[in-house]
C-alpha cells in the first residue's frame, strides 16, 4: 500500500492506537497468574486473549486515534510505557490472587505437608498440595466475588487516566511495591491464622507431654496429631480467605491505578 495514499492516512492513527493498546494488554496478560508460565495457557491462546481484550477496550473507548511518529526512536518509549503500565496493573491482580497460595504455603509448613509437592496449574511450577488447593480456591472466590468485573473496570479507568500515546514515563513507586508485599504477607497470615494458632497450641501440649512422660515418643505421635488437627482447621482458613477477598476485591479496580505514578509530574492519578 502507498504510504502517501489517503486510505493509509486514515488507517495509520487507528492501527497505531490499536497496536499501543495491544502492547498494554500484553503487559497485563503476561503479569496475570494462570496466563503465563510453563504450565499455563499456550502462547496462541494467550495471543487470542490479548487480541480480544484489545478489540473490546478499543471499541469501548470509542476507537481513539494516535498519530504514528515519523521517527522510530520516538515510538519506542511509547511502546515501553504502555507495556509497563499493563504489567503494573497485572501485578496488582497477581498479588491479590497470590494471597491464597501464600497462605497455603504457611499451612503446609506447620502441618508437615511441605514435603508433598505437585504441579501448580496456575504457574506451571511445583508447589505444596495445600498451596495449590488454596490457589485454586482463591481463583474460584475471585470469580464468584466479581473480581474479574472489578479488574475490567480498573482497566477502563486506567485507559482514561493514562491515555494511549502519552510520552511521560509511568511506573510504580518502590514504597508502593513494598506496601504490596507487606499487604500480601499480612493477608496470608490472617488466612492461615486458625491453623497456625491451633498447631502452636498442639505443639505446646506435646512439649508438656514429653516433659511429663519422657518415655513417650512424642515425635512419632506429634506428627500425626499436628497433621490431623491442622487439616481439621483448613476449612476455617478457607472461610478467612473468603473474608479477605470480600474486603479487598471491591477496591481492586482503584488499586490497579493508585499505585501507578507519572514520573514526570510526580503526582498520582
Amino acid at each position: 500500500m502507498n504510504l502517501d495514499s489517503p486510505i493509509w492516512g486514515l488507517l495509520e492513527p487507528v492501527l497505531f492506537a490499536a497496536f499501543l493498546l495491544g502492547i498494554r494488554m500484553l503487559g497485563v496478560v503476561l503479569a496475570l497468574p494462570g496466563l503465563s508460565g510453563a504450565g499455563a495457557f499456550p502462547a496462541p491462546s494467550r495471543m487470542i486473549f490479548v487480541l480480544f481484550l484489545t478489540a473490546f477496550c478499543y471499541s469501548a473507548l470509542g476507537m481513539p486515534l494516535v498519530p504514528l511518529p515519523r521517527e522510530p526512536l520516538v515510538a519506542i518509549p511509547q511502546l515501553v510505557r504502555e507495556f509497563l503500565i499493563g504489567a503494573a496493573m497485572g501485578l496488582t491482580v497477581q498479588v491479590t490472587l497470590a494471597v491464597g497460595e501464600a497462605a497455603g504455603t504457611l499451612v503446609s509448613n506447620v502441618t508437615s505437608l511441605s514435603m508433598a509437592t505437585m504441579m501448580d496449574p496456575t504457574s506451571g511450577h511445583e508447589s505444596t498440595t495445600l498451596s495449590t488447593l488454596f490457589g485454586v480456591v482463591g481463583m474460584l472466590l475471585f470469580i464468584s466475588l466479581d473480581g474479574h468485573h472489578h479488574a475490567v473496570s480498573g482497566l477502563m479507568d486506567n485507559l482514561a487516566l493514562f491515555p494511549l500515546g502519552g510520552r511521560s514515563p509511568a511506573g510504580v513507586e518502590v514504597p508502593a511495591l513494598i506496601q504490596m508485599g507487606q499487604g500480601l504477607f499480612l493477608a496470608a497470615l490472617k488466612v492461615a491464622a486458625p491453623v497456625l494458632l491451633v498447631t502452636s497450641l498442639v505443639n505446646v501440649g506435646l512439649g508438656m507431654m514429653a516433659r511429663a512422660a519422657p518415655q513417650l515418643n512424642v515425635f512419632t505421635v506429634g506428627f500425626a496429631v499436628v497433621l490431623l488437627v491442622g487439616l481439621s482447621f483448613v476449612g476455617r482458613s478457607v472461610v478467612s480467605l473468603h473474608e479477605v477477598y470480600k474486603d479487598t476485591i471491591p477496591s481492586l479496580g482503584e488499586r490497579m491505578n493508585t499505585d501507578l505514578l507519572t514520573i514526570e509530574s510526580g503526582t498520582k492519578p
